[in-house]
């Protein structure tokens, strides 16, 4: 999972990253998880999770970077429901 906190910080998983090491940590992530996963059929998913008070081209720019960094053109948004 790759998280943009509200002060547009970007974690994955529990480590911090800065724009040059994000796609080596999602690559990094999507290997430990995917091992299993292959052997299932399953194809490689990102999950990002944003904060409701980000603008979109802050996740827009995190979704570029996964897209042509990684090669991952199928990102999950989280959502929330309000309460």
């Amino acid at each position: 999972m790759v998280s943009i906190t509200p002060d547009k910080r970007w974690w994955v998983e529990q480590g911090e990253v800065q724009a040059d090491t994000l796609a080596e940590a999602v690559v990094a992530e999507l290997n430990k998880k995917m091992t299993e996963k292959r052997k299932e059929g399953q194809t490689p998913r990102v999950l990002l999770k944003g904060d409701r008070s980000l603008e979109y081209q802050d996740v827009r720019e995190v979704l570029d970077l996964i897209n042509d960094q990684v090669g991952i053109g199928q990102v999950q948004l989280a959502t929330a429901k309000e309460n």
